[in-house]
């Protein structure tokens, strides 16, 4: 159930106020808005005490001072440019994770069907690609079942934000998870909605407090819109929803109590590389606006036109009358100038690029899965295995976040079904689903036919394997009628007796 808070309690708990403030950070960095990332490390010069077991603030302070977003609100410099890398890598994260559905299947046909149909009308794979890009952007997400017969014949499954939730973990696993939301806010009073899952349970709460407090429970119908349900049997063993990590361990928290368990996000360690690459593409515009060339002209030589301002016109084409007098020497007293800075566009692209490959780099990408780095003859096609070569890193970093991904989707998607038949009026009977997670880069059948071959000349392969390696995707059964519609189509299949 959730706890009777003292009114006065800090929300979120004040234990969590770090895992929140880190999560504030990465989301100024991928929401990709100069103001809030300028509004984050403009704060962090008056961050409270949130611990200092885990922060230093009298530190922090003249710290953050030295960062290029912190000195854009001290001294209101106005070129400014951001490069929104941060949220181009949780989006190719997403991308290399779920281009292609996971393929689920069950034992029976009946649930099998209807797993599909749940799969197909609940638009659940983009579910999946959405919960993904959040996971890599701020370090894991939290995936739920809701059901509504009003709105959708099937089960709903959305997507809880990690900065929204205060999960409890037991040795590594979720047991329970607070979600909470702010229904209404002013400048006294902050209306909070608490939904917390707990194995069989749903509890809801509604809570009247300020901004920083969570203060006193209120009667749901306040707000006739919300969910009018204080408590809810799901009638499973389990919780309703999933965590899914994006990558551990989380090595910032990890001795801090509630954060261990979480995970990281792509581009926790690379705040200070990201602003390097905003100050060097800042300082190219610089470069770029004080190069403009300018005439430096003494105001002598300037006319007063009639209503009394200064003119010097560069276009007349036949002659001006100037005032200025010569220097003894016959040399013009007051002469023109001309004002033109270098532009060091190269030195500046040479550092922005290397920046940019440090840091594709370092949150486990290939820099040619961005566009970069790419060689060769511009047109000319590449082969399955020279770009699973060069993809070869961010390919693993996909595979690693797959370990994480398939249990969490096997697991939601069971639920699924379960409460399908529950709530809904589904007939079909639950049972585990078996996730495979699709490879985002396929090789070509060119480049794995001459491997077959050159195994089944070798007859150091079974039918199975060589059909596998041309069908990576297609399952137990799949294989097994290949190999037998193949022997027999060979004349290799003996005769019943």
């Amino acid at each position: 159930m959730i706890p009777d808070y003292n009114p006065k309690s800090v929300w979120p708990p004040k234990e969590w106020l770090p895992i929140y403030r880190s999560y504030e950070q990465q989301d100024a960095w991928w929401s990709g808005d100069p103001e809030r990332l300028a509004a984050f490390y403009g704060g962090l010069v008056s961050l409270p005490d949130v611990g200092k077991s885990f922060f230093a603030p009298e530190l922090i302070g003249s710290m953050y001072q030295t960062h290029f977003w912190s000195r854009q609100v001290a001294e209101e410099r106005r070129i400014t440019v951001h490069v929104p890398v941060a949220g181009d890598i949780p989006q190719t994260s997403a991308a290399l994770l779920f281009s292609e559905p996971p393929k689920c299947t069950v034992e029976s046909r009946g649930t099998q069907e209807r797993l599909i149909e749940l799969v197909e009308k609940g638009n659940y794979r983009a579910t999946l690609l959405e919960s993904a890009e959040v996971a890599a952007a701020l370090g894991g997400v939290f995936i739920k079942v809701d059901w509504d017969k009003e709105l959708s014949p099937v089960p709903i499954l959305s997507m809880a934000q990690p900065d929204q939730a205060i999960p409890e973990f037991k040795h590594g696993i979720l047991t329970a998870v607070t979600f909470w939301q702010v229904v209404k806010e002013d400048d006294k009073v902050t209306w909070r909605l608490l939904e917390k899952h707990e194995p069989g349970w749903i509890y809801t709460e509604l809570f009247k407090g300020t901004h920083d407090t969570i203060g006193s429970k209120e009667d749901l119908s306040t707000f006739p819109e919300l969910p009018q349900q204080q408590a809810i049997v799901t009638k499973l063993e389990g919780l309703t929803c999933v965590y899914v990590p994006n990558r551990k361990p989380n090595r910032a928290f990890r001795n801090h109590p509630k954060g261990k368990d979480l995970g990281v996000a792509d581009t926790a360690p690379l705040c200070g590389l990201m602003e390097a690459l905003d100050e060097s593409w800042s300082s190219l515009i610089r470069d770029i606006r004080l190069g403009v060339g300018r005439i430096i002209a003494p105001q002598s030589f300037f006319l007063k036109t009639t209503d009394g301002k200064l003119k010097f016109d560069i276009d007349k084409e036949v002659y001006t009358a100037l005032n200025f007098t010569m220097s003894p020497g016959g040399a013009l007293q007051d002469s023109i100038k001309i004002s033109q800075f270098n532009i060091r566009s190269e030195e500046h692209l040479t550092t922005a690029a290397a920046l940019l490959r440090t840091i594709y780099g370092l949150a486990g990408y290939a820099p040619q899965t961005f566009g970069l780095d790419i060689m060769g003859i511009v047109g000319s096609a590449e082969s399955g295995s020279a770009l699973t070569i060069r993809e070869r890193k961010s390919l693993m970093t996909a595979a690693q976040k797959a370990d994480y991904w398939k249990p969490a989707t096997e697991y939601i998607f069971s639920v699924a079904l379960q409460i399908d038949r529950l709530f809904l009026g589904g007939k079909a009977t639950p049972e585990p689903v078996q996730v495979e997670m699709q490879d985002s880069i396929r090789g070509e059948i060119s480049q794995i036919a001459p491997s077959v071959s050159l195994l089944s000349q070798a007859q150091v392969a079974s039918k199975a394997i060589l059909v596998k390696m041309l069908h990576p995707d297609w399952g137990a059964k799949e294989v097994e009628a290949e190999v037998k519609t193949i022997l027999d189509e060979s004349g290799l299949t003996l005769p019943e007796v």
